[in-house]
């Protein structure tokens, strides 16, 4: 998501298309907001068919209960998130490998994150629970007990309020 968004972001600036496109009716911010819209609308459609593929092949195989909705909303921030960011990236540093680099430094934060999460470093801080990839649940949580959506709601927030900064 993020390399894409930087790949967008930053094709006026590869293509060396300033003085085109100074003469368009709109300033700059309200154009590349279209662009980081179309963007960003692409990369959640995409998510969000990868989350109905997994949902319909849960739901053939189990035989009550509903889905998690909360693990959608922090993925679906997440990809906000990271969109924003490398499109960001893209508008201030165009360039041939600044879409490569965004991606490279997405995964090895994403990467960061999980291991802080499961504990392989020996931190439980707070970039461990702000991470949209959390330590995985006990086997039997949402069987025997409820799942507390909490956790959740924070990283949504949080990663929202990053989205909206970043904007």
């Amino acid at each position: 998501a993020g390399g894409l968004a930087a790949w967008a972001g930053s094709r006026e600036g590869r293509r060396k298309t300033a003085d085109l496109v100074t003469a368009t009716p709109r300033p700059a911010w309200a154009r590349q907001s279209i662009a980081l819209a179309g963007t960003l609308c692409w990369l959640l459609l995409a998510f969000l068919a990868g989350v109905a593929v997994l949902y319909i092949q849960t739901a053939l195989q189990a035989t009550w209960g509903g889905p998690p909705l909360w693990p959608v909303f922090v993925g679906a921030a997440g990809v906000t998130v990271v969109a924003v960011l490398g499109f960001g990236c893209g508008v201030l540093f165009p360039g041939r490998f600044t879409a490569p680099l965004v991606a490279i430094v997405a995964l090895v934060l994403d990467q960061i994150g999980l291991r802080q999460a499961l504990g392989v470093t020996g931190a439980h801080g707070t970039p461990a629970l702000l991470s949209p990839a959390s330590s995985p649940p006990v086997v039997d949580t949402g069987v025997y007990y409820h799942v507390a959506p909490d956790l959740a709601i924070v990283q949504v927030m949080f990663m929202g309020g990053l989205a909206v900064a970043l904007f």
